[in-house]
């Protein structure tokens, strides 16, 4: 009786948080809300606290300050939470390089390309980034044939980068903060060759890249719905199942906490990590039939990393993220000032990056 009740409780952080997930909590809104100005300053900060916002807030914080300490007393109990299987690394690798392959490959026969592109765009690493240059779907098209062999995996890491690169020339820096997941994936292919085996420490650094870019990415666009409610209020609008009948400002500030908090939990947790990475799954999966092909193919690497975080659990960036030997109390007050530190931290850099004009031009 006492196993199970534990059972459940290291539940409870994961299940409250999807108690309220609106279907559209991981969608990124700029692929489906036409070409996105972002030279148009974001929501006025004393706009942004709302009575929801901070009501919202709280509760948020409270249920990731119970993941910590539920997260300690787990660890406690079941210490091989922290393990991976001894087949793992090689499942995680083939999912990273068949998931990047694949979505290049995808991307360069144009079906992930944005319904507002025009004959001749390209799709740059996303669906809504176009440009008009032949040369970068065969990029695109190289990067998917170099991950097939590991000796090759470092250039089609630089060839992601170089991606991403020209993203942030032809976009700005504002805008491509929302896709530091292609940063991630290519520092992961670029450990990836058998050179590396060699240096296992090395490697090791693999799935901390995975889980910081992701979850600062996913972080990103959770803030974005306080600042620019009014591009998810266009998904709303089209898309008015996903509301479940509730007004559409309070679900547009529960999905930006929901992925805010589920981000954070890619980047701090420890025996829940894997469920918090099932969990996002499962949504992605979930707004495949709302959202249609655009999302499919637009999901396919964000999949393909979360399901190395199931499969490899904690990594070093985890580890690292709590103090050592701290109690179930002191993990949950770590929890959440960390919690509130990386909201307002993400939130001061949007602003700043915004003002900055990071944009081409």
């Amino acid at each position: 009786m006492h196993l199970t009740c534990r059972r459940l409780a290291a539940l409870c952080l994961p299940l409250g948080l999807l108690a309220f997930l609106p279907t559209a909590a991981e969608a990124h809104v700029k692929w489906f809300c036409g070409a996105v100005d972002v030279t148009m300053p974001p929501l006025a900060l004393a706009l942004v606290l709302s009575p929801t916002l901070l009501i919202l807030g709280a509760v948020a914080t409270t249920l990731v300050s119970a993941g910590g300490g539920l997260d300690t007393l787990a660890l406690r109990r079941w210490p091989f939470l922290l393990r991976r299987g001894r087949t793992s690394q090689s499942l995680e690798e083939a999912l990273i390089r068949l998931g990047v392959g694949a979505y290049m490959l995808l991307l360069w026969a144009k079906l992930g390309v944005a319904p507002w592109g025009t004959a001749g765009e390209e799709a740059v690493l996303t669906p809504e980034l176009l440009a008009q240059a032949a040369w970068v779907g065969w990029l695109q098209l190289a990067t998917a044939a170099l991950v097939v062999f590991r000796l090759t995996c470092p250039l089609a890491g630089l060839g992601m980068f170089a991606l991403w690169a020209i993203g942030v020339g032809q976009y700005g820096l504002f805008h491509m903060m929302d896709y530091l997941i292609f940063v991630g994936l290519a520092g992961y292919l670029a450990l990836t060759h058998p050179v590396f085996d060699r240096r296992p420490a090395w490697q090791e650094w693999r799935v901390s890249l995975i889980a910081a870019s992701l979850g600062l990415s996913l972080m990103w666009t959770g803030i974005e719905k306080f600042l620019y409610p009014a591009w998810a209020g266009i998904i709303l609008t089209a898309h008015p199942i996903i509301t479940f009948s509730f007004p559409a400002a309070f679900v547009t500030v529960a999905a930006g906490f929901v992925e805010f908090s589920v981000a954070f939990y890619l980047l701090v947790g420890r025996s829940l990590l894997r469920v918090d990475a099932a969990i996002v799954i499962l949504v992605l999966l979930a707004a495949v039939p709302e959202f249609g092909a655009l999302d499919t193919v637009g999901h396919i690497p964000f999949v393909a990393m979360l399901l190395v975080l199931v499969l490899h659990g904690p990594s070093r960036l985890q580890q690292l993220a709590y103090p050592k030997h701290a109690g179930p109390v002191t993990a949950a007050a770590w929890t959440a000032a960390l919690y509130i530190l990386c909201f307002a931290t993400v939130m001061a850099m949007y602003y700043a990056l915004q003002k900055a004009g990071t944009w081409p031009g």
